[in-house]
């Protein structure tokens, strides 16, 4: 995997005007200017010495020079998916002839020259920023602008999908969750091609943020129950969730219980199966282990 050498152990050097200064000070960090946002993100940043500062000088068609800043963490996305899919549209093509070039151009060129790129949007709140770098895509912020752009690129290394240990079986398929979320909700859907299974996205935990999925399928899910398991996780209030088991210790009605409320599996065949009977599926980015409802209650 390529590596962008890069001097990243200190904040340059970086003089605003006054209204630079302004605008600073009052925390917009959208702002038009890109020094303005550069010197936010690299505070934001500071110390971090994965998260990557690029800048890029692409032209438009009437050879004007456009300053762009791309921000990513090393070793949350695909270096050669960036560097083919980005890096290489936004030097190479050039950008339409207009008075002020703004992010949506730059989003337009991406969805039509990096068809790749399936996840392109346009974010103008900071923390929605913040929280994309660290999810693993790329933003791109464009002089003059006070969007940002963020591309889809995340990749890393993951575990191969094995037969789980814990719950081997002589009959039936050898595949077992692992630990990267997306990958273990295709697993479910390969099996069950429906636009009725519903997966719900969330995030829980103050530091973590860790991405939560409850999959249920509608008509079949009573949906109190869906209902209920959405209010319980949002009412979580946490540091971190670092396995499922966090959650299933704060939505159960009696945690010192013997009996089971909710149970645990690694198989996508057995979630498959539970989902059809009207059960709730829970699953947790950063563990192989899936939370259903015993019964399909709480």
């Amino acid at each position: 995997m390529r590596r962008y050498k890069q001097s990243r152990s200190r904040i340059p050097e970086i003089h605003l005007n006054q209204d630079q200064q302004s605008d600073l000070q009052e925390g917009r960090l959208l702002s038009r200017d890109l020094q303005v946002n550069e010197l936010e993100l690299r505070q934001t940043f500071e110390d971090c010495a994965d998260v990557i500062f690029r800048k890029l000088i692409s032209t438009d068609m009437a050879g004007r020079q456009i300053q762009m800043l791309l921000v990513c963490v090393d070793g949350l996305v695909d270096s050669v998916h960036l560097e083919e899919a980005v890096l290489k549209v936004l030097v190479r093509e050039r950008l339409p002839t207009t008075s002020t070039v703004t992010t949506t151009w730059v989003k337009d060129l991406l969805v039509e020259s990096a068809v790749s790129v399936t996840q392109v949007s346009v974010l103008t709140d900071r923390q929605q920023v913040i929280d994309h770098i660290l999810k693993g895509n790329v933003v791109v912020l464009v002089d003059g602008d006070e969007a940002v752009l963020s591309a889809g690129v995340a990749g890393w290394k993951q575990r191969s999908i094995d037969e789980p240990p814990s719950e081997p079986v002589i009959r039936g398929p050898r595949e077992g969750f692992i630990e990267t979320l997306r990958t273990n909700t295709a697993l479910v859907r390969r099996r069950i091609r429906s636009p009725r299974l519903k997966m719900v996205n969330m995030s829980v935990g103050e530091f973590s943020k860790t991405d939560v999925c409850i999959a249920y399928i509608d008509g079949i899910a009573k949906p109190e129950i869906v209902s209920e398991v959405r209010k319980r996780i949002e009412q979580i209030k946490v540091d971190a969730i670092l396995e499922s088991a966090f959650i299933e210790e704060f939505i159960e009605d009696q945690p010192r219980s013997p009996f089971p409320q909710l149970q645990n599996t690694e198989r996508p065949d057995v979630v498959s199966a539970n989902l059809l009977e009207g059960k709730v599926a829970i699953f947790t980015d950063g563990t192989p282990l899936l939370r259903r409802l015993c019964f399909g209650v709480l």
